[in-house]
């Protein structure tokens, strides 16, 4: 089945409506449907005949305008393709994490503009701008996970050592603020959920360097 698709219409109802619900619903179903599609073709092989669906999804989610949530963007359209928060920064991974595991599957066509989309709206953006998100220097979720998308896509994409360089020393005094967000018995605040979603995110991050 081909992904739903996200309209101007859907970007824009946050901020006409309140309701941030309608846009997300389908926001996250294609990405599920991506998921699904690439789990599939991974276990079946170059043969698969989801491949095809796969690689179609994989382009409908890549060409998608803005990769952040609308009620995490201050314009009326709900579109900021240079707004990077949790889920842009997720997206990035994801988009990493698929070129990696499809490898010969993709047209370097493909692969060329995926790693120019990344360098130009996470990883240069991130260099350039940084300093000025609030999340960068936060101690709740979002500085684990935002981090561990940003960094985590630069570590499986980006051949240049010196911008991997770059960009960790950038993030180690950043990321160190997120632990302090833990009460002495290592509990926190935002709930169980969070604390998994963060914690989880700032694991794989620790692993992945």
């Amino acid at each position: 089945m081909p992904l739903p698709p996200l309209t101007d219409e859907l970007y824009a109802d946050f901020h006409r409506s309140g309701n941030r619900s309608r846009f997300e619903a389908v926001y996250f179903k294609r990405r599920r449907m991506l998921t699904r599609a690439l789990f599939c073709t991974l276990a079946d092989g170059p043969a698969s005949p989801l491949l095809a669906s796969a690689l179609d999804k994989l382009d409908g989610i890549f060409s998608e305008e803005s990769w952040e949530l609308p009620a995490h963007i201050g314009r009326a359209d709900g579109k900021d393709p240079y707004v990077v928060g949790l889920f842009a920064a997720e997206t990035a991974l994801l988009m990493a994490q698929c070129v990696c595991l499809l490898g010969d599957l993709l047209p370097p066509t493909f692969v060329r503009a995926v790693n120019e989309r990344l360098a130009d709206q996470i990883f240069d953006n991130y260099l350039a701008n940084g300093s000025d998100w609030g999340w960068t220097d936060c101690t709740a979720n979002w500085n684990a996970v935002c981090h561990q998308g940003v960094l985590g896509a630069a570590l499986l994409t980006v051949e240049a050592s010196s911008v991997v360089a770059r960009l960790l020393a950038a993030a180690a005094p950043r990321l160190a603020h997120f632990p302090e967000g833990f009460t002495a018995d290592g509990g926190c605040t935002e709930g169980a959920m969070y604390w998994a979603y963060g914690f989880g995110w700032f694991m794989a991050l620790n692993e992945q360097l």
